[in-house]
């Protein structure tokens, strides 16, 4: 009976040793190491995995962290580059700084990775930009779709004059049909608004989200991959579509053209964005930001710029809507040798930021 409970006591014990290690490396990393100690970018640090459903935006709110960081399409050791950035998030947990003391927002900036920054710093998205001529209420809301924001709107307390939407081209390329705006369940809403500004609670809902990632996991599998393959697999899946250190997305893929009826498809969504802000009073300006393949088709071994793009602007822009030309700028900006991209990376950099904001700018002056 004695040697039983021994064996029961030492069962017992490895258990409590299995259990404690993992325990023991979840409060490291929880309560001890950064945000982004087992990410490769600011990114992944300071999103919502969204498995949590009671945060208000897609970043942990009132965060900042400063760091270097790699392209989304190469890492260093395949010929990219090192940046080093800053990110900032407000209370809402959208990537905004200095909008403390803003009771209402004239403008908003909707869109998807590119208005949120990436591999910029904070003071060179394209919302920061904004700020010197429209003064600092002006709220980055991304990466999010118009939808999103018209269902989100009374609850966070925005209500713009004026609505910025910025998509990358590949993504305008899906666009099909009307758009259809649902709404956010009442119940959970509620108790978003409970939590927001609880210190505590925020905190609590933070680390529990950052338990359910398992950054540190993802970061040792990745590595012990890396170190198997003996390059990245972001690189691997790249390799085909690099020039000169300069990294592709999706190569001759993203310059294919679209059938008449896709082509009407997506022209229907864009005019059904123009209709609901306009039945909402709001003034609506579109801005599809330009492929990098676009731009560099030279690159790619293509004998013209693809047509697509060129031909939506003409067509918004001959029904009198408000649309934002970027190829020009973008266009003139390359064959100066700007790349108003990342070299390694498929987003806009600082110089395509500063060209798309003197375009914007214009188009609402």
């Amino acid at each position: 009976m004695a040697l039983d409970q021994k064996k029961v006591s030492t069962l017992l014990l490895k258990c409590a040793a299995l259990i404690s290690l993992p325990l023991a490396f979840a409060v490291l990393e929880i309560a001890i190491l950064p945000l982004d100690y087992f990410t490769f970018r600011a990114w992944e640090g300071l999103s919502v995995s969204g498995k949590v459903p009671l945060f208000r935006g897609p970043f942990y709110p009132n965060r900042s962290l400063a760091r270097k960081e790699e392209g989304d399409l190469a890492s260093v050791q395949a010929g990219g580059s090192a940046k080093d950035v800053v990110w900032v998030t407000d209370r809402f947990g959208y990537r905004n700084q200095g909008i403390e003391r803003c009771t209402e927002f004239p403008t908003v900036v909707v869109g998807d990775s590119h208005v949120v920054g990436t591999g910029l710093t904070q003071s060179d998205t394209i919302g920061q930009r904004f700020k010197a001529h429209l003064g600092p209420c002006v709220f980055s809301f991304a990466p999010e779709s118009p939808e999103s924001l018209l269902r989100k709107a009374q609850f966070l307390g925005l209500y713009p004059r004026r609505v910025i939407y910025v998509v990358a081209e590949r993504d305008v390329k899906k666009f099909s049909g009307p758009v259809v705006v649902g709404e956010l369940p009442g119940l959970l809403n509620s108790a978003r608004h409970r939590i927001a500004g609880f210190k505590t609670g925020e905190n609590i809902l933070v680390a529990s989200d950052r338990l359910i990632k398992g950054n540190m996991l993802g970061f040792f599998h990745s590595r012990i991959g890396k170190a198997l393959w003996q390059e990245s697999a972001v690189a691997r899946s790249s390799a085909s579509f690099q020039r000169d250190r300069n990294f592709f997305h999706e190569g001759l893929q993203a310059n294919r053209e679209l059938e008449p009826e896709q082509f009407a498809k997506v022209l229907e969504r864009v005019r059904s964005y123009f209709s609901l802000f306009e039945k909402r009073g709001i003034k609506l300006v579109f801005v599809p930001v330009p492929s990098k393949e676009t731009i560099a088709y030279d690159q790619l071994d293509a004998t013209h710029p693809p047509k697509f793009l060129n031909q939506l602007i003409s067509t918004l822009k001959h029904e009198k809507l408000a649309v934002v030309d970027l190829l020009t700028p973008y266009s003139k900006s390359y064959a100066t040798g700007e790349l108003p991209y990342h070299l390694d990376d498929s987003h806009w950099n600082d110089i395509g930021t500063r060209l798309a904001s003197e375009q914007i700018i214009a188009i609402l002056d």
